[in-house]
Order: structure tokens, then sequence, then C-alpha cells
């Protein structure tokens, strides 16, 4: 039966094969369209995979969205199958010995038809991690059972975990901002023991994992909203943003951590934060999310706050008791000039654990200067208990979903990708039916990604679900896309 260091290791073994071929594709000749839209779309799956592989390494290996995560890595299963044919496309891919020494060998060695069959099967792949990040037990059972996650057969096909980590400087240096904040000053053994024991949950992979994945000319307006700049500047200390399913809330949030990291003035201003998840409520409890805030607090700064040192000493071998992680978690706050709090999705925390945790922050901002910033859907309770001082409305702007969209029309057919025309008709139809709502219109994007045809295109985006059940029409139409034998569309 496959465990977490077994399935991360199947996870990790994808990434650097297919780090090679991603190398190829930088250094070869020829083909500059081609070889852009296997890169932007190994890209897009790098960040998925990488995300895939740290909730694997954080996951309970008890829970039902781990056992349904098994069916991946069992033996010829689609892990090992994705394997198997990323190394035959290699041998494809990357030149022999003899030849490396010969540049004019670094040509391109793939016919159309294979690029866009590779290109269908990575945005097919893609679909398939979102799946799994979703952490739905039942659906990732569903694929499982009904084959969808076998990749096979078709070497030309691979392209699955082209988790392009274009070259491992690229791939550290966009994670190092997330995983900085939490590894930076873990200099000894005892400091180790002191953050895992307050919290394993490592909530800066999950920023990391969502700053690869962010498009880099989108959300600034978030940032430079006025709402924003003042609770930055700290002439309010509560911002609440709400925003409808798909709006980008959870981005907004990585965008305001990643900015608010980068500008903080000294180290006597710590930024910490909260993603919370519906599915994981059973390691969400309150005094449990109060604890991962101080693991990021144990390690803003060396040494470890002596108030923490205290609560490890007393309790290092029981569970502390609410009262004791509160007065901590209140002693340090106060030593600092301001603390930036960023509450991620707080509306999928339980209606219990949500007041008793805001409850819990009410009592240390008494004392401490504490500066709250919020996302949520539009729920009445959860405006009524944060008590906001400001609210800012997160929705996406035409003008990003516009610039998203023309990000990842490189991942369509050929027929997509060399006609201006049939370029700006996708962008209008994504545009017009999505409604504020990024996560469809990535979802309308891979529904093209198998129309290998001009009219296949066009009647497509004819069909487009748009309105209040469209997420879901959506996404039920990518399920019943991610086949084995996935057809190509020509009509």
């Amino acid at each position: 039966m496959a465990e977490p260091l077994s399935i991360a290791a199947s996870i990790i073994a994808l990434i650097q094969i297919t780090n090679s071929a991603v190398g190829y594709l930088y250094s070869v000749r020829g083909a500059s369209r081609e070889r852009e839209a296997m890169i932007s779309e190994a890209t897009n799956l790098l960040g998925l995979l990488n995300g895939l592989r740290f909730r694997v390494e954080s996951s309970n290996p008890d829970n039902e969205w781990f056992h349904a995560l098994r069916g991946l890595a069992t033996e010829n299963g689609a892990l090992d199958q994705c394997k198997q044919a990323l190394e035959l496309l290699l041998e494809k891919l990357a030149p022999s010995h003899e030849k490396r020494k010969m540049k004019d060998a670094l040509g391109w060695r793939f016919k159309q038809n294979e690029v866009d069959c590779i290109l269908e099967r990575l945005g097919g792949l893609s679909s398939l991690v979102n799946v799994a990040l979703e952490e739905d037990h039942f659906t990732l059972s569903q694929a499982i059972q009904h084959g969808m996650l076998t990749i096979g057969e078709d070497t030309a096909a691979i392209r699955q975990s082209t988790a392009t980590l274009v070259d491992d400087n690229k791939l550290l240096k966009g994670m190092a901002t997330g995983i900085m904040a939490d590894t930076a000053f873990i200099t000894d053994q005892r400091s180790l023991a002191i953050a895992d024991w307050l919290s394993v949950n490592d909530n800066s992979k999950q920023q990391a994992d969502l700053m690869t994945r962010h498009q880099s000319d989108t959300g600034r307006w978030f940032l430079e909203s006025d709402a924003f700049r003042e609770w930055e500047q700290g002439k309010y200390r509560i911002l609440l943003c709400p925003g409808g399913p798909g709006a980008g809330k959870t981005m907004m949030a990585a965008l305001a951590i990643d900015h608010l990291q980068k500008t903080a003035r000294n180290r006597d201003s710590p930024v910490v934060f909260l993603y919370c998840n519906y599915k994981r409520s059973d390691d969400q409890g309150a005094v449990q999310l109060v604890r991962d805030i101080l693991r990021q607090l144990a390690v803003h700064q060396p040494p470890i706050p002596k108030p923490i040192q205290t609560l490890y000493e007393k309790y290092s071998k029981s569970y502390p008791p609410e009262e004791a992680v509160v007065d901590t978690l209140e002693a340090i706050c106060s030593d600092f000039a301001d603390t930036m709090l960023v509450i991620d999705a707080l509306d999928e925390c339980n209606a219990d654990v949500r007041s008793e945790l805001l409850s819990i922050l009410h009592t240390v901002r008494m004392k401490a200067k504490i500066r709250l910033l919020v996302t949520s859907r539009h729920l009445p309770d959860v405006h009524a208990e944060v008590q906001p001082e400001r609210t800012l409305e997160i929705r996406a702007l035409e003008a990003d979903v516009v610039s998203f969209v023309n990000s990842h029309l490189l991942e369509l057919s050929s027929c997509v990708r060399k006609s201006p025309d049939l370029q700006a008709q996708v962008v209008n139809a994504i545009v017009a039916s999505v409604d504020g709502m990024f996560l469809l219109a990535r979802l309308h994007l891979d529904s093209l990604k198998d129309k290998r045809s001009t009219k296949a295109v066009k009647n497509a985006l004819v069909q487009l679900p748009s309105g209040s059940s469209a997420y879901d029409m959506a996404y039920q139409e990518a399920m019943e896309r991610i086949t084995p034998n996935q057809k190509e569309t020509w009509t």
C-alpha cells in the first residue's frame, strides 16, 4: 500500500524526468511557437504537481482523500505509466552522447500532430491533478475507478509531469518567498522540534505553490486599491474581502501575503497567514489554527521567542490548554510593533471554530496590535462575526481575465495559435461568459484543448456555459473529457 513518502517520491521522480525534457525544449532550435506552447503548458502543470507533492507530504494517511490517492501510485498506475511514457519521450528528445557535442544536432524533432497531442495530454493531466488538489476523495475515487487516470499508450502524449522546473534555480527562486518565512531561522534541532510540536501544518508550502501559479500581471488592482493600502498603512485594523466562488479570493490572499512579506519594513512587523479548508476540518480547530500562527511567529526571527520556549518546556509531553496557547500568542504579539494576519476562506471553517477563533483574536487584539485581512464568500454570519472596519469585494476584473486567457492561448491547438482572429474570438467569448470567475475561465480554456479545427473551436465557443450554473456545468464537462482514450475533435 502506497504511503505518503512513496507517493511523494513518485511525484518527485516525474518532476525530475520532466526537467530533462524541459531542458531540451529550452536549448533546441526552431519551432519557437510550438516550444513555447509546450513550456507554457508544462509550467502550469509544474505548480499543480508541486502542490500535489506538498499536499501528499503533509497528508494524514488515514483520511479518505489519501486512501483515494493511493490508486494513483499502484504498479502500472497513472504515476507509473506517466513515468514510463516520459522515459520513452526522452529517447526522442535527448540527443545521444556523441550528438550532444554537435550543436546542429539540437533541432526540432516533432511533427505538428505530435505537438498537438502532447499539448492535449498535458491539459488533461493538469485537470487530473486539479481534481486531486481539490481533495475530493469521492470524485478522485470515481476518476480512478473509471480509468480516467490511466495515461498510457501514446508516447507522444506524455506531457503529464512536464512539471517544468525550468531549471532548479528558477523553481527555488519562485518558491523561496513563501518557504523562507517558515524555514529561514530553523537552525538547530531544538528549534525544529519546537516548531513541529506547535504545528505540522506548513502554510508556507501552499503559499509557495500559489505564487508559482500566479499570472504575474493580474491582481494589481487589489494591492493598489485604497481599501488595501489604507489597511496596510494601519488606518484601520480589519479588512474583509468577500467574493463569489471562483473569483480568485485565495489568489488575492496569496498576493497580499507575498506583497506584505516583500515590503515589511522590519522584523518587528511579522506577516502570518492561515489557509482554511473545509476538507481539513479535523486538523483546523480554533486552537490548532492559533498554534499554526505561533509556528510562523516562532521562526520569524532568531531566537525562538521566550514565551514559546516556556510553553514548550511546560507542555512538550502533552497538549497545551487553550488558555496557555492564547496567553502565549498575546505575549508574543505584544512584543511586536504590529502583526499582520491574513486568513483565507474563513467561511470554510465550521461555525463553532470560526466563532472561537475570532473570539481568541479579539481577546489578543485588546492587548496587542494585530491587523486582520479576511477573505470569505458573501455570508452575513461572517460579516457579523468579523466586524470589519472596511470591505473590499474580490471579483476578477475583465482586464485580468483577458490577460489570463491571452497567456494560455499557446496551450490550444495550432488552428488557434496561428490565427489572431480566432484568438480574439476565444478571448472575447470566455471573458463574456465567466462573470468574474477566474476558475471558470480556466475550465473553459481546458474545454478547448481538444478542438483541432477552426469550426470545432467556434462551435465550442458558442456552447460555453454561462450564468449561475456555469461552473458546475464546466466542471462536469471537464471530468467527462478525462478518459484513457481521449479522441481528437475536428468537427
